[in-house]
């Protein structure tokens, strides 16, 4: 009977671990989720702000060549 109590109890400590696993495993999912969507974010923000400069520098570049052309 204390075998079969102590095998029991081996189980029901296993399903506890595999539950506080899993429950981890998704809260690390959400965290993945949320780093990768920031992420994305992110490198859309400095996209867009690289191009504004760029055209800021082109068109100071541009009025430059037309003040001096004119």
């Amino acid at each position: 009977k204390r075998s079969s109590n102590a095998k029991r109890k081996i189980i029901l400590d296993r399903g506890e671990k595999i539950e506080l696993l899993v429950g981890k495993t998704e809260t690390l999912q959400s965290q993945a989720d949320s780093f990768h969507r920031h992420g994305r974010e992110l490198r859309r923000k400095m996209w867009l702000q690289n191009l504004r400069f760029k055209l800021m520098v082109g068109g100071g570049i541009a009025f430059l060549i037309l003040i001096l052309w004119l």
